[in-house]
């Protein structure tokens, strides 16, 4: 039995070693060093290549979506107001339904909309939102939170208080609810209210720390070049080919090293927790049952386990054919690629990886078709993807399209953009040729953007054989405009839960907080009910 687990064991080992060998070998094959501009080697030509390839992907993109940008930019630095309005379209196949039928499908989706209101202010930290529902002549009435850095408040339309938390006390009521958690749970609001990227200093540390460390560690010998040519879009072109080929000990050597400095980083760690903290609301959950979420220090603790245990398997890793990557290059960017590797936990288990493509990265169009495949003792499988990125005098046209096997699907896009004014049709559209069923979903409408105000008109309609003949449709209506502050709810009375234990609220709520919200909605619904 004890040799089984270990069996077990080595197996789940291994796997888990797999998965964070195939990540650190893209990080290995993708590393750009910033110096590498200063250099002319093969090893540096390469990376330069792989940076100016990003960067023209990355202008083209931000060319695009410019208005958007700079409109994000401005709610990151200023109070901002938010208004939405979303409506549906619901048309059966079978024939209307009578009109006093009001529970029909038609007549909830089609007599229904919902109103919801948003105003942020990252810098003072502060948020709200009202939350407006109905159904014909039918209102739900004003449901309004707000958040500020340490307080949450609720407004309910049947309540004359306000119903106000704070987050240290939030923490405490959650510990109390699971008294045989060790792992303390707590909070923090202002989380809420901090940029979701990553800081520019974290990212410079893990540049400096990182990725320079891999472009040294990587030999200068493993890098060739030659002049080829060869055919990209349908035309012959010369190019500077550039192969890099990595042995099993030179992948070995580099990702030891990785591992061994990440797991006795204290600052990537931070990072790490930071981020995660972050993604949950500035929280530091408990792992437990009534929480169901990992805390940030057990996260933290799994991680440094991982690299740990990724470093101590390493040896016994195969790659036998180690790494290779070669690029052809014209005019500092890459316009063909080939990538393969092969490896295992052990010489019979072994995965291969494969990528390549051409690529033509022009400044109004952008064109490119490529194949990934996966190769295991279970599957060989290919993905092809390939598309067309245009933008020529404010009329872009997009086309994308991906296969797996029997399915297919296209994302195809036609906007022009003039002055701050979109105009746009997104429809991806999804084929499975084995049951030669098709599905789609179209976005449409129209956005204008100016300099302290937004407003945009959109429609998300869906068509195919799963419908069944039904025609259903979104509509959505958003109105923004920078305003000089938030303002919070505001009541006669206050009702601070985080002064009341458990079963205090539990018993404000059943006995209190029920019958009033029961009555409003009855007298809401009209004497019929």
């Amino acid at each position: 039995m004890d040799e089984t687990m270990n069996e077990n064991n080595q197996k789940g080992g291994s796997k888990k070693l797999l998965a964070i060998i195939l990540v650190a070998v893209l990080v290995v094959a993708g590393a750009v060093a910033a110096f590498a501009l200063l250099n002319k080697s093969p090893k540096a030509k390469y990376f330069l290549a792989e940076k100016q390839s990003f960067d023209k992907v990355a202008e083209h993109v931000k060319e695009q979506y410019q208005p958007e940008v700079d409109w994000y930019e401005i709610t990151q630095k200023n109070p901002v107001k938010n208004d939405f309005e979303l409506t549906g379209n619901y048309e059966s196949p079978y024939g209307g339904f009578s009109t006093d039928d009001m529970f029909s499908p038609e007549q909830i989706v089609n007599n229904s909309k919902l109103k919801v209101s948003t105003q942020t202010d990252l810098e003072n930290k502060k948020a709200t939102m009202t939350l407006n529902g109905s159904m014909g002549e039918i209102e739900t009435g004003d449901i309004a939170f707000s958040i500020d850095s340490h307080k949450l408040s609720a407004k309910l339309p049947f309540l004359d208080e306000l119903l106000q938390i704070k987050d240290k006390d939030l923490a405490k009521l959650m510990n109390e609810a699971d008294p045989m958690n060790e792992n303390k749970f707590t909070l923090d609001f202002t989380k809420f209210f901090e940029k979701s990227s990553v800081p520019e200093e974290d990212l410079e540390y893990l540049k400096k720390e990182y990725l320079d460390m891999i472009y040294d560690e990587l030999p200068g010998d493993a890098f060739k070049s030659s002049d080829k040519k060869i055919d990209v879009d349908g035309k012959s072109t010369d190019a500077e080919k550039i192969t890099m080929h990595l042995t099993e000990q030179n992948v070995k050597d580099i990702l030891s090293k990785l591992f061994t400095k990440a797991e006795k980083d204290k600052k990537l760690k931070n990072i790490i927790k930071e981020q995660y903290e972050m993604q949950q609301f500035g929280s530091s959950f408990a792992d437990s049952s009534m929480t169901g979420m990992q805390s940030a220090d057990d996260l933290v603790k799994d991680f440094t386990d991982a690299m740990k245990e990724a470093n101590k398997n390493l040896k016994d890793f195969h790659i036998p054919d180690g790494l290779t990557s070669t690029i052809w290059v014209k005019d500092n960017t890459i316009v063909k690629r080939d990538f393969s590797v092969k490896m295992g936990p052990e010489k019979d288990q072994l995965v291969t990886l494969k990528a390549n493509g051409t690529q033509s990265l022009g400044e109004k169009e952008q064109k490119f078709a490529y194949t990934l495949g996966f190769k295991d003792d279970f599957s060989d499988g290919k993905m092809d993807i390939d598309g067309t990125l245009s933008n020529k005098d404010g009329k872009i046209n997009d086309s994308i399209k991906l296969s797996v096997n029997q399915f297919e699907a296209v994302y195809e896009a036609d906007e022009t953009l003039k002055d701050g004014k979109r105009d746009f049709e997104r429809k991806i559209t999804a084929t499975d040729k084995d049951s030669q069923t098709t599905g789609s979903l179209t976005w449409s409408g129209d956005a204008t953007y100016e300099k302290d105000q937004m407003n945009s008109n959109n429609k998300v309609s869906l068509d195919g054989e799963f419908l069944e003949g039904a025609k259903v449709a979104v509509n959505l209506k958003k109105s923004a405009k920078t305003v000089k502050e938030v303002e919070l709810p505001k009541a006669d009375q206050t009702k601070d839960l985080g002064t009341m234990s458990v079963e205090e609220i539990q018993d404000y709520f059943m006995n209190d907080v029920a019958p009033k919200a029961q009555q409003y909605f009855l007298q809401m619904l009209g004497p019929s009910w």
